[in-house]
């Protein structure tokens, strides 16, 4: 089997996704034990044997179902005791964060035990410091809290704010909070470092830039959008390019490559020093980026291509995603349902299987026929396919989920990333290097005037595009499921079709 990593990577994000839409803990274990009888049939089978793939295939369900199962069951767990008065122990994981609209901090905090028995799963702690009298310095992260609360089901009737729980691990809420008692770590864990880091960066931007350029710049840098208005976000989201703002692989691959110019020297005599370097940034900018799923799946994808590159094997692109998709869904298999996940994963599977095999064939043969002989333009012309390949593909892939998570697919999407094309990677950069310079207190007039300029072009060209909902498809829940799992397969089979067509051609 040539890409067994994929083929299992794939499997169980698929059928994590089927299980999480469809099933329940009766479905999976249904789905388990036939997925067990194909394996023991297939294994069997002499031919599907030696080439491994359904095997292999029908063994992953058969792991996604269990995983399931024990996801699923402590999940309902502590969903069973929504609509109760109870004294709970948890330990805060996350600062509260304010929410405007409904004027409460919620907080996420790791449940230790409820009314004595121990429970897996994360809790959100709802309050608002003015009429429940809270200290917010009670709610640092690694802090134990002890406390008498009303338990509620966090998402409500909403399926899809209830999946989004389930892959944050939230399994159930609290408010009402009385008679708290706070018991302070020993040691921090490394979260809270994180979010200190994360603060101090937002705050020194702040002090530099006006207030839209810095929330901009963090959330390039961070992914924390706590910072930027939510008009802001709303345009950025109407307009198809809410993923700048999304820390991802883009942003990843960005600085790496940006990196690699400072320390390709190193390759050639130090080449171990060298992959060091590389592979301590990244993990450090996971870290930055509080290990958000695309960011892992990036990372992953970038280690293993940098410990190929190490011990002089060449890795394969989809064995890589398809082992980042295993990594990710073993730690928590309701990552499944995660917009950035799905949306990470499906951008990445586009790029992969559609936009560079495109780009490859036909930038030559299109060039050629517009007439465009010089050097310049034949650069122009490509970095414009290129992109308009990437949008069309991500787009094509995503439609479902786009429709499925968010209720809409933004149809000026192309256009606005056309417009992005031009400072996307430069703004990643000098977001990065604005970052380094105000931490230490060094920002330059001039370099500061660049940044906030080409900050202010991309807010611009979102509040265009998207001060509306006008270019927004909106879509019916039973049309997006199907989307979400038709439309990135027929992409791909309709490239598939018409390779074959052209060969059936050639020998004729």
């Amino acid at each position: 089997m040539k890409r067994p990593l994929a083929v299992a990577g794939f499997t169980l994000m698929i059928s994590l996704v089927s299980l999480c839409i469809f099933g329940n803990i009766g479905v999976s274990l249904l789905a388990g034990a036939a997925a067990y009888i194909l394996f023991m049939v297939t294994s069997i089978i002499p031919e599907s044997r030696s080439r491994l793939t359904l095997p292999v295939a029908f063994f992953t369900v058969l792991v996604a179902c269990l995983m399931f199962y024990c996801a699923q069951s402590d999940y309902q767990a502590l969903a069973d005791l929504a609509d109760t008065d109870a004294q709970i122990v948890c330990r805060v994981k996350e600062k509260p964060v304010f929410n405007e609209s409904y004027g409460r901090h919620y907080c996420k905090a790791k449940v230790i035990s409820i009314d004595g028995e121990k429970y897996k799963g994360n809790i959100r702690l709802s309050f608002n410091t003015t009429y429940d009298e809270m200290d917010l310095a009670n709610f640092e992260t690694g802090n134990k809290l002890s406390f008498k609360g009303h338990l509620y089901q966090v998402g409500g009737e909403d399926k899809g704010i209830v999946d989004y729980f389930k892959s944050e691990n939230v399994y159930i809420g609290a408010y009402g909070i009385k008679d708290l008692s706070v018991l302070l770590p020993e040691y921090r864990p490394l979260s809270y470092y994180g979010e200190k880091l994360r603060e101090f960066i937002a705050v020194s931007l702040h002090d530099n830039f006006s207030k839209d350029t810095a929330g901009f710049l963090t959330a390039l840098i961070t992914g924390s959008k706590d910072y930027i208005s939510e008009r802001i976000y709303d345009t950025f989201k109407n307009s198809g390019v809410a993923h700048i703002m999304a820390v991802s692989g883009m942003h990843l691959a960005v600085l790496v490559m940006f990196l690699n110019l400072f320390i390709s020297k190193l390759r050639k005599k130090y080449k171990g020093l060298y992959f060091t370097v590389l592979a301590v940034f990244i993990i450090f900018f996971m870290f930055l980026a509080s290990f958000s799923a695309s960011v892992v799946r990036a990372g992953v994808m970038i280690l293993i291509l940098l410990s190929g590159q190490l011990i002089n094997k060449q890795s394969d692109s989809l064995n890589s995603l398809g082992f980042a998709c295993i990594c990710i869904l073993a730690v928590n298999p309701f990552s499944s349902m995660s917009a950035g996940f799905l949306l990470s994963v499906l951008s990445t599977l586009a790029i992969i299987l559609c936009a560079l095999p495109f780009y490859k064939r036909y930038r030559f043969i299109i060039c050629d026929r517009l007439g465009l002989s010089g050097r310049v333009t034949f650069y122009i012309c490509s970095a414009v396919m290129l992109s308009l390949a990437i949008s069309f593909s991500i787009m094509m892939f995503t439609l479902g989920v786009s429709a499925t998570l968010f209720g809409g697919v933004s149809l000026i999407s192309p256009v606005t990333n056309l417009l992005f094309l031009p400072v996307t990677t430069v703004i990643i950069i000098l977001a990065f290097i604005s970052a380094i310079l105000c931490s230490v207190g060094i920002m330059p007039e001039f370099f500061a005037f660049t940044v906030e300029k080409i900050s202010s072009y991309c807010l611009w060209v979102a509040e265009i595009f998207g001060g509306t909902d006008r270019f927004v498809l909106r879509t019916d829940s039973a049309l997006s499921v199907g989307l979400c799992f038709l439309a990135p397969f027929a992409v791909y089979l309709v490239i598939k079709a018409g390779k074959y067509l052209r060969g059936k051609i050639k020998k004729k």
